[in-house]
Formats: C-alpha cells, sequence, structure tokens
C-alpha cells in the first residue's frame, strides 16, 4: 500500500474507533437511564400511582391513606396492599351498620356491583374462585369495626371504592 492508500485505512480506523467509543457511551448512559426508571417506578409505587397490573403484584408493599370529611377531619384510614382494601373506622368515628349510605349505596351499588361483576366474568373468563372480589364488613356493638374488601383487581374499582366510601362515612356520621 501507499501513502496515500494508508491515510484513508488510518481515517477509518480512527472513526472506527470513535464509533465505538460512542456507542460504549451510549449503552452506559442508557443503562443508568434504565437505572432512573426504576427509581422512578419504585417511588410511583410508594405514593401510589400505580398501573392495574403494579396493583395486583405479590410481595408489595402498601399504601395507607386517611378517609377526611370535607373539612378535614379523619373518619378513618384506608390500606390498600397487594389485592386488599382495608378500610378502619378512626377511633373516635362511630358508623351503624345500618347506616342508610351503607345498606342502600356502598353496598349493593358499589361492592355487590363488583362482585356479581366477578361472578359474570367467572364463567366467561374462567376466573377462579380465589380470585373473585369479595369483602367482609366487620361489625362490633352494632358499629362498623373493619370492611375488607379482597381481589379488586383493578385500579379502577380502587378509585370509585375510595371515592364511595368517603361519601358513605361522611353521609353516616353527619
Amino acid at each position: 500500500m501507499s501513502d496515500r492508500d494508508e491515510k484513508p485505512v488510518e481515517a477509518l480506523a480512527r472513526l472506527k474507533s470513535f464509533l465505538e467509543d460512542q456507542i460504549d457511551e451510549l449503552e452506559a448512559k442508557l443503562a443508568e437511564y434504565k437505572e432512573f426508571i426504576k427509581a422512578i417506578d419504585l417511588f410511583l409505587v410508594k405514593t401510589s400511582l400505580k398501573t392495574a397490573d403494579q396493583l395486583t403484584k405479590p410481595g408489595e408493599s402498601g399504601v395507607v391513606r386517611d378517609i377526611k370529611d370535607s373539612a378535614g377531619n379523619i373518619l378513618g384510614r384506608l390500606e390498600i396492599t397487594d389485592n386488599k382494601i382495608i378500610f378502619t373506622p378512626s377511633s373516635n368515628i362511630k358508623i351503624s351498620v345500618k347506616s342508610p349510605s351503607l345498606q342502600s349505596f356502598f353496598i349493593p351499588k358499589v361492592l355487590e356491583k363488583y362482585r356479581v361483576e366477578d361472578e359474570n366474568i367467572r364463567g366467561q373468563k374462567g376466573l377462579d374462585e380465589k380470585s373473585l372480589f369479595k369483602y367482609t364488613i366487620e361489625e362490633e356493638d352494632s358499629n362498623i369495626k373493619r370492611i375488607l374488601i379482597e381481589n379488586y383487581r383493578e385500579q379502577q374499582r380502587v378509585r370509585e371504592i375510595e371515592r364511595a366510601l368517603r361519601w358513605t362515612v361522611t353521609k353516616a356520621v353527619s
């Protein structure tokens, strides 16, 4: 090869080396950005900005929210974990299990609606017995001690349950 032929070859070799270095840097940045995304996802999970599939991942830590009335008084606590929602009224709040807002609205229009919906889905999509929406209202001295909801499966259901529960409890104590 002549000197003339070597210069373009050297230039191409330097260019190839430069491009390989750039690729390595970009791959390192990409890996770093993926780590940032993982950290952001963890933060979002902990602050309850979750997708429906995230809400039902086993082993995921729970979210605790206070249910408040319009004046900011805490009426109870809502715990959302794995596939459960647990509502516990504040110790100073008494909610009768016979409350009209509970008996005429929350149970039939929200809880029973989802239970029946899952029963219908069960036959069509093969939802097994363990995955069906269910709820239990625990009482003490004719007042709600705790409401346990299992297998909500969808974030939309969590939002609706929380809104309806807030309304129900506010009406029941006012």
